[in-house]
């Protein structure tokens, strides 16, 4: 934790000496300050796990500790060992692994954490859900503070990530790492989206697609399928505000949705293909 502290320190720092020579146009470096708060909230808000030996959270555990640890344990030590784990001979029989959808094998953030930490707790495990609030919410500030060409405040977007890190979806579900780390990626999944309707641009749609793909491998169907039908949804509002309507426009539309699934699909097939095969 205090190497992540000195990292923001240093690179607020440097965006605000950049900034101050006239290196730098744009104050990013408040950003970096505004993202440095979310931290701290979220320091505060798990004071109990930073003060407190041996703290379970959820309380006895819940799927963290009988479901999810026991996979991302056994993937940790298989890529540590050099295998990726496609067969768990420990379920029954054996059965596919890296076919299970929840398994979150090719999800990126987990990947780094296995490679990192081949010998997982318990303890490292709440890290990783508390990990995925800070996420939700610098995902939420950078959704918000661009969902459009002007910038919104800091201070609106800042209280806006505040209150979607904190909602009843993370906070209940503290023990389904799976399910809130998909979930974390929407407030910036929208905002690309949003913008590549509006600003006809297949980058964004690309750049959407891409994190889209990221919480699919993230490894939980259920708010993978909200997300989709969030975007489907703003798609036929952003369709119904263009009329009267005109071939360009309508091209435009169908290509952004195109470029985002198409790119979205790339990005989760190790993990959705064989789940679809299962």
């Amino acid at each position: 934790m205090l190497f992540i502290v000195i990292i923001w320190l240093l690179v607020t720092g440097i965006l605000w000496q950049s900034h101050r020579h006239g290196h730098l146009k744009h104050d990013y470096y408040l950003d970096a300050c505004a993202l440095g708060a979310l931290g701290l909230v979220t320091v505060g808000f798990f004071w109990r796990l930073f003060s407190t030996p041996k703290v379970w959270m959820p309380v006895g555990g819940g799927d963290l500790v009988s479901f999810l640890y026991p996979l991302y344990s056994f993937s940790a030590r298989s890529l540590r060992a050099g295998d990726i784990p496609l067969w768990n001979p420990y379920l029954y029989g054996g059965a596919p692994f890296a076919a299970d959808n929840q398994s979150g094998l090719f999800y990126p953030v987990n990947l780094l954490f296995f490679l990192w930490n081949p010998h997982l707790s318990f303890e490292a495990m709440q890290w990783l859900s508390v990990f995925h609030f800070y996420l939700a919410g610098i995902c939420a500030y950078l959704g918000l503070r661009y969902i459009e060409r002007r910038p919104m405040k800091r201070w609106a977007a800042l209280a806006g990530a505040s209150a979607f890190m904190f909602s009843d979806l993370f906070v209940t579900h503290f023990g389904n790492l799976n399910m809130i780390a998909c979930a974390a990626w929407l407030p910036l999944i929208f905002c690309l989206f949003r913008r590549a309707l509006d600003e006809h641009r297949l980058g964004l749609a690309a750049g959407a697609g891409a994190f889209l793909g990221v919480a699919a491998l993230a490894g939980h169907i259920q708010p993978l399928l909200y997300i989709v039908l969030g975007l489907g949804l703003y798609w036929l509002y952003h369709l119904y505000n263009q009329r009267p309507w005109k071939w360009r426009s309508l091209v435009c539309a169908a290509a952004v949705l195109a470029v985002t699934l198409g790119v979205a699909a790339g990005v989760a097939a190790p993990s959705l293909v064989p789940a679809y095969e299962m």
